[in-house]
């Protein structure tokens, strides 16, 4: 009894300790947790552990390791029959494929996942997926197709009332615009979910929207401000251990050197570094400032 409530405890440290971007202590703690889950013959506890590491392993780009166990915790919770925690686990894996560019493989998962989750009536998830389904339609160019999933994600949202639900399908919304030029649109977006995301304390999607609304600014003629918000996600990213996407780095290093050749080397770092110096506070709140 006493093992099952430390682990119960180590696992309830863990998943805290990873919604708030404290990598390092998430994975302490359920590194702990994973062989009393082990020892015990819990395959429900094991899986939902090796889960939570997938998290945190995808999280802090180590996508080799993700990989490897959403896989074994993939096995189990299909052998456990536990729809939720196997929808839970292809997502993850569709994760790692989507980071790497291996769009084939991260649609199946999504689409295997997202039926389950349907199934379930799990509409948060739902929402959740049909955004990460839509982002491997754009990134083999199906625009259409891509703003249909976000469409629908944010319906669903809307329909059962969650505000930070939107925040997603509001980020790639903003993407999708950024990507076909139309920034004022994509401005608008990023600055929608950038809102909910700072209500939400969201660290690692605040600075994804940070680099959105940069990127935007980059490419319409205000790269001073472009440069200042760069900084400012960059020392949000390299605090909490959070590296971009591989995915999301071409239009990262175009945007970043947008913003460069705007200003010339000189006043693009030093705008970089001013960035870089201000209160979370103050730089979201140039981030969300109106043009």
């Amino acid at each position: 009894a006493d093992g099952v409530a430390r682990g119960e405890a180590l696992f309830g440290a863990g998943v805290l300790a990873l919604q708030q971007a404290d990598y390092a202590a998430a994975r302490d703690h359920l590194a702990a947790r994973l062989p009393l889950a082990r020892d015990a013959g819990d395959a429900g506890a094991t899986a939902a552990t090796l889960t939570q590491l997938g998290h945190i392993a995808y999280r802090q780009g180590r996508y080799a390791p993700a990989r490897e166990v959403y896989e074994e915790s993939l096995a189990l919770w299909r052998g456990l029959g536990d729809c939720r925690g196997t929808a839970l686990a292809l997502n993850g894996l569709g994760n790692v494929a989507l980071a790497q560019g291996e769009c084939t493989e991260a649609a199946a998962r999504y689409a295997e996942s997202l039926a389950l989750f349907r199934r379930r009536g799990d509409w948060d998830q739902v929402g959740i997926t049909l955004c990460w389904l839509g982002r491997t339609r754009a990134e083999a160019g199906n625009a259409a197709a891509a703003r249909a999933c976000y469409v629908e994600s944010l319906a669903l949202y809307e329909r059962v009332d969650k505000q930070h639900g939107r925040a997603l399908p509001l980020l790639q919304l903003g993407d999708l615009a950024h990507q076909q030029g139309d920034d004022r649109e994509a401005l608008a977006h990023y600055r929608a979910s950038l809102a909910r995301y700072r209500a939400a304390g969201s660290t690692v999607r605040i600075a994804r929207c940070l680099e959105g609304i940069a990127g935007a600014l980059a490419v319409t003629a205000r790269p001073e401000a472009a440069a200042r918000l760069f900084g400012s996600a960059g020392v949000l990213r390299a605090g909490i251990g959070a590296p971009l996407l591989p995915i999301e780095r071409l239009v990262y290093e175009r945007d970043l050197a947008a913003a460069r050749a705007a200003l010339g080397e000189a006043a693009f770092v030093a705008a970089q570094a001013a960035g870089a110096a201000l209160p979370l506070d103050r730089a979201l709140d140039e981030a969300l400032r109106p043009d």
